[in-house]
């Protein structure tokens, strides 16, 4: 079994070292997955708690579009729950999309993301809901304050990362 922790006992700082250290020993998964989750995330004891007891070899990941009806389901970990939060309020409250003018230029041209959130499926999980987010917070965050907003239509599409 492959797990977070052994992933993770592998980190280097070079992301391609790391990456091809966690190939080495069976982790297969897109290298965007790969920076976003399992290195940038190195350190996450949230990540950990959650991903802990899954076997990560097996786990397959697609890129998939979703609606906004759909993104409004997703289940956010408490420990995510907060970052969600203040995306949204700074959007709302402050029209604050991102520091980032290319983040914030994304928004306004295309009324989505750069790089799609991560998402782990509920089967992966043992639940019953549909999906898990993983990465992308700040990104949920603006978009279902776009939604509420009406800035964005609830039936666009927006692509996401999915581990089955």
């Amino acid at each position: 079994m492959l797990t977070w922790t052994r992933i993770q006992s592998l980190y280097e700082p070079i992301t391609d070292r790391h990456a091809r250290a966690a190939q080495l020993v069976g982790l297969s998964c897109p290298p965007a997955v790969f920076t976003a989750l399992f290195h940038d995330r190195h350190d996450d004891p949230n990540l950990e708690s959650l991903l802990g007891g899954i076997d990560v070899s097996q786990v397959r990941w697609e890129k998939e579009d979703r609606s906004g009806v759909d993104l409004r389901q997703i289940c956010v970990d408490r420990a995510f729950q907060e970052a969600v939060d203040e995306a949204y309020r700074d959007m709302v409250d402050n029209d604050v999309i991102h520091e980032r003018e290319d983040v914030v230029a994304s928004w306004r041209e295309t009324g989505t993301w750069i790089e799609p959130p991560i998402l782990l499926s509920g089967a992966v999980l043992g639940a019953t809901v549909r999906d898990y987010l993983l990465v992308g917070s700040t990104r949920l965050g603006c978009l279902l304050a776009s939604l509420d907003q009406g800035v964005v239509t609830e039936f666009a599409r927006h692509q996401v990362w999915v581990g089955h």
